[in-house]
């Protein structure tokens, strides 16, 4: 994997699992960030850009419906965190030729999580809420079709 898409794992890791990505970058004795370190942060953006600036679709809800079948493989939800982390289990799910389907199960969602999974033609897909400290405050929950190598959870 090449230097940049190796950060673009890290970022998935850390910010994408409702962490900080600290890169440790240091200036150099002209008191500016290396060239070399700048162009790899410039790609990390770039990849980070390709990948999320144009959802297929977002809602502030728990559930996102399209209009026709869609292939998806990957979503991005994010809680409104000011008032607190309040998901602490979630499912999920796809609705594929009339059926939910559960695609991914997993524990707090924060400030943002990136959850990727095999491509899927789903005219919908949902966030089963399992467990919560109160009723949960969506910010965003966006679906995507992306391209390239996956970035596994």
């Amino acid at each position: 994997m090449y230097i940049a898409g190796t950060l673009l794992k890290m970022y998935y890791h850390s910010v994408g699992r409702n962490a900080t990505l600290l890169l440790g970058l240091t200036p150099d004795t002209s008191g500016l960030i290396p060239a070399a370190d700048a162009a790899r942060l410039q790609e990390l953006g770039n990849a980070v850009r390709e990948r999320f600036d144009a959802p297929i679709q977002t809602s502030r809800s728990l559930q996102l419906s399209f209009t026709e079948d869609r292939k998806v493989n990957q979503v991005t939800i994010a809680e409104d965190i000011s008032q607190g982390e309040r998901i602490r289990s979630f499912v999920l799910e796809a609705k594929i030729r009339g059926r939910w389907k559960s695609l991914y199960s997993g524990s707090a969602v924060g400030a943002l999580r990136i959850i990727t999974f095999p491509e899927v033609q789903a005219t919908a897909l949902r966030l089963q809420v399992r467990e919560s400290s109160d009723t949960p405050l969506i910010r965003s929950f966006s679906a995507y079709k992306i391209n390239g190598e996956p970035i596994e959870n």
